[in-house]
């Protein structure tokens, strides 16, 4: 045996040392992360139960005890790998299981002592359980990497896995002489990659955080700059500047504390609008009523005074009722008449409270992380000056804090480019992009050092500032990379580098030898598909004859430029491509270096421009309306259109180089100069009323409007011209006949004013009648709704009191049984499958009475209540139906609910249910009046955005064409002296139109149509309702209104 059982167990303690070593050692870097004070504690218990284990072998004791206290450092370092791992996930810790596995650890060891078991039995229920917990916290691993995307997470996860299976078959390895050393090497190597792999974790977490501090630190940054900067602006422009802000509520009040200034982002904050701040109390709308005589004291004692109170913060309520932290500044100034007014200027501090605290324990674990990490850190302000860094930044720069906070790092820098080095900083700074470089460093000592700097710049009042970022000594790396780069920098830059594919490849049969990135990208062929191929091999030339005229203009001229020809990608797609190559040697053999670039979207380009040009000028030639381009600064036409010609009678060469004011053509010169005007301030100049002279001399009234346009390097104006002369002689003649029509319509007025305050009147009388038989009949319909629920609630009801009776009179004769001691086994099961059965029944009726209760209280409350609120469709639908079901049971009709369930709906479900009601009611009334079978269908649709569309369409007899006009008239029914009033139909337009802010209307085919063939969509009747999704504010107060009208 190479090892002995001893020789494993003091090496897994020495690991297990080491890595709680480590692992306290961070924490105390960083008291914040208590994870690894857990896991440091969990490694330490583990050493001491290896320590135990160890005495026990050396002086071969195997007693209760010892095993028991083995058993309970496992169950503990366990647990503490638990609680640790859960703080890391951030999840939420449960005392239950924490105490649980020491608990049974502990108490099972006193049965075992108790019972005289066997190491196998002491031991095997505490290591499965244990195993058990170690799986879990793989599986807690596990879900944290799905979440973040971590992949040490996963290796975590798989290591404490295995973990938890090896230390299941702990009793049994450890009675086997052989493998009981294996085992605990075993232990060892798993424990070891646990641990390295949790601090790995740590690390990373850390470096995550660090990254998040140094946002937060600079957003809080920009925020604080940002209000200072709107407190110092001037008093006398504030009125203007706060109503033009989002974020400074500012609220002005008297000596008698009401409001008379409330500028807009006061309501954001409070929520009141200015409508209803002003004139009001101030302390009533943003005060606590205890608050209410301080306040008023504090006012009049500043009025007295003259001096504003103290700015300060206070908590303010808010219209909603919600509490919202504000920064308060009172300003005392005179107002226009004398008297002294107050004007409160407002910072909402809610979010600053909160960063305020993220603030200070992020810039804790920034000094953590800095101090501990190997790389040197560093801050510097805007003349790259350090004014933070660690100790390693000192270590590696060899300045102390002195010489470092006086840009020191200068010194260091080899002079030959310490210049350079200094560009680079100011560069960077300039562009506000991050950086990596590298730089030579002369020592005290001589010596010279090679370090790799990464910053990244940092804002200050929205410009750049500074960097943050680290150093790191890579001398023995930078000397192994110059050798090599030496060699391979001449090539890198102009083989690799190069936006243009560049291949090398063999003259004789074309196989690539190498070629730079951009390959892929190209052909779509990786790096190593193509290598060793040819061009042939890849089906890359769609025509081959292009490449022999390249290959024979090589072996020709030895080089060929920007020559066109068509290629092909892998994906078969072709392109037109533009090759350059040449004949070149290495290593004593000749091979050909080709340069490609894809042209096929600049060719496009190129044909796309031409025919662009083309189709303009056609269309300018062509185009009905008169058009005219000229040069915008001299003003000579540049070219005219045929329409141009004809309106003003000129030729294209009469008019070419010469001015309006040269033709003549213009009769008003200072509208034309208006419309330069225009132009000049704009860029165009839209409908200018102009009067121009044709050939003949004649007046033309037209519009003129121009654009400004380059061409070229030219500014021009393009002239549109339409001729209004026609169109104002017909404005003259309307212009007389209004007058004429006015005088008679003065007349018709008179009288008609009389007719109407008879009608006034009328109306009055006829609209009071109306209000009173629409209250009728919503009682009436609700009396129906209560009696067919009421009918609904007795059956399950009624059951359930029969199911109750029962049960009872069996618990009776199962008491007496108890009671008389004659209870049986088979009595006691057939009590059980009773009550059972019966809990059964009860919940099922009882739960049926309670769905028709719950659809009854909404519906009741809906329709009588008229409140607005957010609900669902679908839901308010079947709510609606459910309480119609006692009246649609007692017909042979059925009803079909086509709604989607995701349709939400901001207005007046009470209101809309009434008019579902209506609709079934009318259609159990008149559409399936004398038929044996019927369906009423409703659906609902999105036709548009804050749209929707509901319809309610019967198969029944249909409407009269000669009554559809007139069935949401008040009183006009059908039924009359049967039962009908003839305001069902009016209430549901009233309703629809006036509270739900839409519009309905009537689509029907009477049957005997339908049965024609007129129509092949069958007879019956559809109401077509569409309304917003969501009612806006002054559809909000029609609504509220509407109830209280009817």
């Amino acid at each position: 045996m190479a090892f002995s059982l001893p020789t494993a167990i003091v090496a897994t303690i020495i690991n297990t040392s080491i890595l709680a070593s480590c692992f306290f050692y961070l924490w105390s870097r960083d008291r914040q992360r208590r994870y690894l004070a857990w896991w440091g504690t969990a490694f330490l218990v583990n050493m001491l139960r290896l320590g135990i284990q160890f005495v026990q072998d050396t002086l071969q004791r195997h007693d209760g005890l010892i095993i028991g206290l083995i058993s309970l450092a496992f169950a503990l370092a366990t647990t503490f790998f638990w609680i640790g791992s859960r703080q890391y996930a951030n999840r939420p810790l449960r005392p239950m299981p924490i105490v649980a596995l020491p608990g049974l650890t502990v108490a099972w060891a006193v049965v075992s002592e108790l019972l005289h078991l066997g190491f196998v039995a002491r031991t095997l229920p505490i290591v499965l359980l244990a195993g058990g917990v170690l799986i879990e916290i793989g599986r807690l691993f596990w879900r944290s990497a799905r979440v973040r995307d971590d992949r040490l997470a996963r290796v975590a996860g798989g290591l404490f896995v295995l973990y938890g299976i090896h230390v299941m078959d702990a009793p049994y390895v450890r009675l086997q002489p052989d493998l009981a050393p294996y085992g605990y090497l075993l232990t060892a190597a798993l424990t070891f990659c646990i641990g390295i792999v949790l601090i790995l974790l740590a690390e990373q977490e850390q470096r995550l955080q660090a990254a998040r501090n140094a946002a937060q630190l600079h957003t809080e940054s920009l925020r604080r700059s940002e209000a200072e900067s709107a407190l110092r602006e001037s008093e006398s422009r504030f009125r203007r500047i706060f109503e033009a802000v989002d974020n400074i509520a500012v609220q002005g009040f008297n000596r008698n504390r009401q409001v008379i200034y409330w500028n807009r982002a006061s309501k954001a904050f409070y929520g009141y609008t200015a409508e209803e701040a002003l004139g009001q109390p101030i302390e009533q709308l943003i005060l606590r009523p205890d608050e209410y005589a301080a306040f008023a004291a504090a006012c009049d004692a500043a009025v007295e005074s003259g001096h504003p109170p103290a700015p300060g913060e206070f908590e303010a309520c808010c219209k909603d009722g919600s509490i919202r932290a504000i920064y308060s500044t009172q300003v005392l100034i005179a107002g226009a008449n004398g008297e002294p007014e107050i004007y409160c200027i407002d910072l909402d501090l809610s979010s600053l409270r909160h960063l305020e605290a993220e603030l200070a324990a992020s810039h804790q674990r920034f000094n953590a992380l800095a101090q501990g990490t190997t790389l040197g850190v560093f801050v510097t302000n805007g003349e790259m000056r350090p004014v933070f860094f660690n100790d390693r930044y000192l270590e590696i720069m060899q300045l102390d804090r002195q010489q470092a906070l006086k840009g020191g790092w200068r010194e260091r820098v080899a002079p030959s480019a310490r210049t350079s080095v200094e560009a680079q900083w100011a560069a960077a700074l300039v562009a506000g992009k991050a950086f990596t470089g590298e730089s030579q460093l002369t020592m005290p000592d001589g010596s010279s050092r090679w370090i790799q700097v990464h910053a990244a710049p940092l804002l200050e009042e929205g410009r750049h500032g500074g960097f943050v970022g680290t150093v790191e000594d890579v001398t023995g790396r930078k000397q192994a990379q110059l050798a090599l780069q030496e060699s391979e920098e001449r090539f890198y830059r102009m083989f690799y580098l190069l936006p243009d594919v560049v291949t090398i490849s063999s003259i004789e049969d074309g196989r690539f030898l190498d070629m730079n990135g951009s390959w892929e990208g190209l052909f779509g062929y990786t790096r190593e598909e193509a290598l060793g191929k040819s061009t042939y091999d890849l089906g890359i030339w769609i025509h081959t004859e292009e490449r022999r005229e390249l290959v024979n203009k090589l072996m020709t001229d030895l080089s060929v430029r920007n020559q066109r020809v068509h290629l092909r990608r892998k994906d078969g797609t072709p392109f037109l491509a533009e090759l350059s190559s040449s004949q070149i040697e290495l290593r004593g053999e000749r091979y050909l270096l080709m340069v490609a670039r894809d042209v096929t979207e600049q060719e496009r380009q190129r044909r796309a421009l031409a025919e662009s040009e083309e189709k303009f000028a056609n269309l300018f030639r062509v185009s009905p309306l008169p058009l005219a381009l000229s040069h915008a600064e001299t003003g000579a036409y540049l070219d005219v259109n045929t329409a141009w010609e004809r309106l003003h009678g000129l030729t294209l060469e009469q008019v070419v180089g010469h001015t309006a004011h040269d033709l003549g053509v213009v009769a008003n010169p200072e509208v034309l100069r208006a419309a330069l005007e225009a132009l000049a301030e704009h860029g165009h100049a839209e409908n200018f009323e102009i009067t121009i002279y044709n050939r003949q001399h004649q007046a033309l009234s037209t519009l003129l409007s121009g654009h400004l346009i380059r061409l070229g390097d030219a500014p021009c104006i393009i002239w549109s011209t339409v001729d209004i002369t026609e169109q104002r002689a017909f404005q003259h003649r309307i212009e007389e006949l209004n007058e004429s029509l006015e005088a008679r319509v003065r007349v018709r007025t008179a009288e008609l004013e009389q007719a109407n305050n008879e009608l006034g009147e009328a109306l009055l009388t006829l609209q009071q009648t109306q209000a009173e038989l629409v209250r009728s009949e919503k009682l009436a319909a609700l009396g129906s709704l209560v009696a067919g629920v009421a009918h609904e609630l007795n059956t399950p009801i009624g059951n359930g009191v029969t199911v109750a009776s029962t049960l009872d009179e069996r618990t009776r004769e199962f008491i007496a049984q108890v009671e008389s001691g004659a209870l049986k086994r088979s009595t006691l099961n057939a009590y059980l499958d009773s009550s059972r059965t019966a809990c059964d029944l009860l919940m099922k009726n009882l739960a049926q009475a309670r769905e028709l209760v719950t659809s009854f209280k909404q519906v009741a409350v809906d329709q009588t209540s008229s409140q607005r609120r957010q609900f669902n469709l679908r839901h308010v639908v079947d709510e609606v139906f459910a309480t119609l079901q006692p009246m649609l049971k007692k017909t042979p009709y059925q009803v079909v609910i086509d709604v989607a369930p995701d349709i939400l709906v901001d207005s007046f479900p009470g209101p809309l249910g009434q008019v579902l009601t209506n609709f079934t009611t009318n259609a159990l009334t008149h559409a399936f009046e004398g038929r044996e079978h019927g369906t009423l269908h409703v659906s609902a649709t999105l036709p548009g955005p804050n749209e929707l569309e509901i319809r309610v369409a019967d198969d029944g007899v249909g409407i009269p064409p000669h009554l559809r006009e007139r069935i949401f008239d008040p009183f006009f029914t059908t039924k009359l002296g049967k039962g009908g009033s003839g305001l069902g139909l009016n209430i549901v337009h009233n309703i629809v139109t006036q509270i739900l802010g839409g519009r309905i209307v009537v689509e029907s085919i009477q049957a005997d149509d339908a049965t024609s063939g007129l129509s092949p969509i069958g007879s019956g009747t559809t109401f077509v309702i569409k309304m917003p999704l969501k009612i806006n504010n002054h559809e909000s107060v029609t609504a509220a209104a509407a109830p209280q009208n009817q």
